[in-house]
């Protein structure tokens, strides 16, 4: 074997072994950037797991919060209709308890629907955002 094929080999081995060297390299690097994304998930999937959990429960609790309000609505809706009613069934009576009639009928004035409204209004704003985070992980 003469000087020249002997030193173009031991060039190829060189290079060969820095190609080995380099492979290696990213290999590890590979396998430890694999094992960090595996933990990050393993911190941040439990995480958010429970985050969805709190905030499907969350918006359980106000939409209950929120039926619980527009029931109440359809009930006082139901008395006024009533009371509306009882009002034009009593016209004697009201003659006869005047005093009695204003006293309930200022009692009754004194219920603001329209501060109700907005507060179920608001609460319906509240609750909006929430299902629509719900919404995204199903």
């Amino acid at each position: 074997m003469d000087e020249q094929t002997r030193t173009l080999l031991e060039d190829v081995l060189k290079s060969q072994e820095k190609e080995l060297r380099h492979a290696r390299i990213s290999s590890f690097a590979s396998i430890a950037l694999l094992l960090v994304i595996i933990a990050a998930l393993c911190i941040l999937v439990p995480s958010a797991l429970k985050t969805m959990d709190d905030a499907r429960t969350a918006l359980l609790q106000a939409q209950s919060a929120l039926t619980q309000a527009q029931e109440t609505l359809t009930e006082l809706d139901v008395l006024m209709d009533d009371l509306s009613t009882a009002v034009g069934n009593v016209n004697g009576l009201v003659t006869d308890n005047t005093d009695a009639l204003n006293d309930a009928m200022r009692k009754i004035n004194g219920i603001d629907f329209d501060t109700l409204n907005s507060a179920i209004n608001g609460l319906n704003d509240a609750v909006r955002p929430l299902a629509q985070l719900s919404n995204l992980f199903r």
